[in-house]
């Protein structure tokens, strides 16, 4: 009895402790990355006038540049 290449290599990806064991930590690395992007990076981070900060950059002669807005202090 001949057996088809891809039926051995199906078995044997059956049988293998070592392919079980990638595939878990796969799922798991898979689930700890989607959670962490779902608690950080829920929302994109819009910077407090960013129009203006954005024309001031694109359209000023490049002396004549105003400093950043500095950031307010939170709990003060």
């Amino acid at each position: 009895m001949i057996k088809d290449e891809s039926t051995v290599i199906r078995r044997r990806w059956k049988r293998s402790g070592f392919a079980i064991e990638i595939s878990l930590i796969l799922i798991v690395k898979m689930a700890i990355l989607f959670g962490i992007k779902a608690v950080w990076f829920d929302a994109p981070t819009i910077p407090v006038d960013g129009t203006r900060l954005t024309e001031e950059r694109l359209l000023s002669v490049p002396g004549n540049v105003a400093p950043p807005p500095q950031p307010k202090e939170i709990g003060r």
